[in-house]
């Protein structure tokens, strides 16, 4: 089973901007990165809550 550590440096260096894109591309990346992680741990309440592991 792959590590979470190890997931989370993947799908860092898989998001990075290419060199030399310019600033305003971060602008955009930035709130995407965001809006995917937070669906990600959303993702993984609701399977917990199905599991019953949260109140």
């Amino acid at each position: 089973m792959i590590d979470l550590l190890d997931l989370v440096d993947f799908l860092v260096r898989r998001l990075k901007p290419p060199i030399g894109k310019h600033w305003g591309w971060w602008l955009l990346w930035l709130p995407l990165a965001i809006l995917c992680l937070a669906i990600i741990a959303l993702m993984v309440w609701i399977v917990a809550s199905g599991l019953g592991l949260v109140d």
